[in-house]
């Protein structure tokens, strides 16, 4: 292999490897946007969960207003 092709080879080895790490890089952003989802839908639950304990009555954040 002369240094021609294996500068070639490197090349093209460079350039895989930057589309994976930006493939990967993608795929950490998807995760972390469900984990902040997912971190978000807990707290609402931790608090409806308190409130439940503190006064006995479920919110299930469905009811109908009483008017109706």
């Amino acid at each position: 292999m002369n240094t021609e092709s294996r500068i070639a080879h490197l090349e093209t080895l460079v350039t895989e490897q930057e589309l994976l790490l930006e493939q990967y890089s993608d795929l950490i952003r998807g995760q972390q946007k469900q984990l902040d989802q997912l971190s978000q839908k807990l707290e609402l639950l931790e608090l409806r969960l308190s409130r439940f304990q503190e006064t006995g009555e479920f919110d299930s954040g469905n009811e109908v207003p009483p008017h109706y």
